[in-house]
């Protein structure tokens, strides 16, 4: 098999490694990579890199090094740095020694491929296993299967030399337009309405450049984008999608994270940290921005990201004057990518890559171009593979503390250490912002003296979904009478917790003990900070009847009878289940309701039992 097969075969074979690389399929992506590296100088090659390649390189690398070093994680960023590198170089690989149609070829191939295998198991006749990482590429997970953004390629490539009778595919019409339909079925299947947006666009441009007539270009655009709208509001009725996938929400996030850091970003790979730390609704968790260009923001920064997407850019431009097909190619991979999070998969992004940067001059010559730097970088990445590959060997022998000295950067031995109860000092500079690794220390542990700052930083980190922290810790000061900071644990959760977002199964203890506090303080005389508290409890009840009527009586009893009366008959109607109760107590006690704190309320309270609450 000779050098550009192999290559091309690799590929393809990357987008089935999905997002996320376990243990095996690094050892395959790292090694094949540097294994091509080394045997190159023997294969023939069509073109090599220009001057401007190797100083623009070194720029773009060097302002990745940055955004890494002042990452808020380093770890995944090194490893975000060094995946980047690897898909640079497999990306010159390629537009070195392989020519562009060998690249269509068996993008097609690949693709019915694993259009087939996807296909069969929706009709029940081949099982798929779900992987243990979740991140398969062919199953559908996840509200659809990532085979889509694979499948955008073919299928655009297919429209393309339908519509502008240019041969991509030497087949007869009538076998291209099959392929086309199982295809766009196969895609329909998949449940992505990124990959259908992609696809209506594409459709659009090529009509509205190639079509002669014009009643064929208004006939064929209004087609697509009837049939697609139909395909995109059904497929939202699906239960695992909203109608923007929650897409609003992230690029919010990764907006705001851009603004906090907009020269070099929050670290390459840390979107997870963005997400945590900037998401205005909880439980709207993901790992990528779902937009290349604000993901590449977010975690890279400007600097990184302007010079990488001019020349994208720039290269579009030179491939729409003399690679209309190209254009189109490398024009529907970035444009799903600014909608979805396709180019977090390496394979998918390296593929993209290709169509924008193939034959551009400014990257590529047929003159002599100088060696030096791809050798010193083929030992450098060498030296990283090997290191990589002997720390998951040690780790998959649970000898950890030799794992993380063959590689420091090693997350997986570090957290190994954690579940034994051991939190190494270098952590913080590694991972110092990872939330898992808190949880993971903390789990299933009460707060103590040894363990707070633990707590505290999961909440800082993860601050609108945290309310087992906050339970445990403001239970702790509470017992502990360190009211100074049960105020400041309440307070934070008070700002941060949505209940519409959380069971009330999981707010009534914390609920409880702010009304403890909230007595406590009223006893003490302390009528505001009494109120106070009393306020959080009925907000942390959700509106349960009797800490409204215990917030109520302590309005009345400090002279603000209004605001008791607007308690229990306005405020309690905006809860069904606390109408009843609330109105019936008013209509008891009416003007003269009773001091808070009342031995029988108190009881009543401390009994209420989550695990009975539906």
């Amino acid at each position: 098999m000779n050098f550009s097969l192999t290559l091309v075969l690799f590929l393809f074979l990357l987008p089935s490694f999905g997002v996320v690389f376990h243990y095996g399929e690094s050892i395959v992506f790292y090694g094949g990579i540097i294994y091509f590296l080394f045997i190159s100088k023997w294969a023939q090659s069509y073109k090599n890199r220009t001057s401007f390649f190797n100083k623009y390189l070194i720029v773009i690398f060097i302002t990745a090094l940055i955004s890494v070093l002042t990452s808020k994680n380093i770890s995944p960023s090194y490893y975000g740095l060094i995946n980047l590198i690897f898909i640079f170089v497999l990306l010159d690989l390629i537009l070195r020694h392989v020519k562009a149609e060998m690249v269509y070829r068996y993008l097609l191939y690949s693709t019915l491929l694993y259009s087939t295998i996807f296909f069969l198991n929706k009709i029940g006749l081949i099982p798929l296993t779900k992987d243990s990482y979740g991140d398969n590429f062919i199953l559908q997970i996840w509200g659809h299967s990532y085979l889509a953004e694979l499948l955008v390629f073919p299928i655009v490539a297919l429209l393309y030399q339908l519509i502008s009778g240019q041969k991509v595919y030497p087949y007869r019409k009538l076998i291209n337009y099959f392929i086309l339909i199982f295809l766009v079925i196969c895609l329909f299947l998949t449940h992505a309405r990124s990959a259908l947006i992609t696809i209506l666009i594409s459709f659009t441009y090529l009509n509205i450049t190639l079509l002669k007539s014009t009643k064929l270009k208004i006939l064929f655009c209004t087609i697509a984008a009837l049939s697609t709208l139909y395909v995109f509001f059904m497929l939202s009725q699906n239960t695992l999608k909203s109608t923007d996938g929650s897409r609003l929400e992230y690029w919010s996030e990764a907006y705001q994270a851009f603004i906090n850091r907009p020269l070099f970003g929050q670290g390459p790979n840390n979107f997870f940290y963005i997400n945590k730390i900037y998401q205005s609704k909880a439980f709207t968790n993901t790992n990528y921005a779902h937009s290349s260009i604000l993901d590449f923001l977010s975690t890279y920064g400007l600097v990184f990201t302007g010079l990488f997407f001019t020349l994208i850019f720039s290269a579009l431009v030179y491939q729409k004057k003399h690679s209309p097909l190209n254009f189109i190619l490398g024009f529907a991979g970035i444009s799903n990518s600014l909608y979805e999070a396709s180019w977090n998969s390496l394979g998918i992004f390296c593929i993209s890559l290709i169509f924008i940067f193939y034959d551009y001059p400014k990257l590529y010559t047929i003159n002599k171009s100088n060696p030096k730097m791809i050798s010193i970088l083929k030992y450098l990445l060498l030296i990283f593979f090997l290191s990589k590959t002997l720390s998951d060997l040690a780790f998959v022998d649970k000898n950890y503390s030799l794992s993380i000295s063959l590689d420091p950067f090693n997350t997986n031995p570090r957290l190994a250490l954690i579940d034994q109860g051991i939190y190494l000092k270098s952590n913080s500079l590694i991972f110092g912002n990872h939330f898992y690794s808190y949880k993971r220390l903390v789990n299933n542990q009460t707060p103590q003296p040894s363990n707070l700052q633990y707590f505290n930083k999961i909440i800082d980190l993860n601050p609108k979904e945290s309310i087992s922290e906050y339970t445990k810790l403001s239970s702790y000061f509470y017992q502990n009478k360190d009211f100074d900071g049960l105020k400041h644990v309440l307070d934070k959760a008070f700002k941060y917790i949505d209940i519409s977002q959380i069971s009330l199964n999981h707010t009534i203890d914390i609920a409880k003990v702010s009304y403890s506090a909230g007595i406590d303080y009223w006893h003490n005389s302390n009528f505001d900070l009494s109120i106070d508290y009393l306020k959080k409890a009925a907000y942390f009840s959700q509106g349960w009847s009797h800490f409204q009527i215990e917030l109520a009586n302590a309005y009345w009893h400090t002279g603000q009878k209004d605001l008791a009366i607007k308690q229990l008959a306005l405020e309690c109607q905006k809860f069904p289940k606390s109408v009843f109760h609330c109105q019936q107590y008013l209509d008891t006690y009416q003007n003269n309701l009773p001091e808070p704190g009342n031995l029988n309320m108190v009881k009543e309270i401390e009994s209420i039992n989550p695990k009975f609450i539906y």
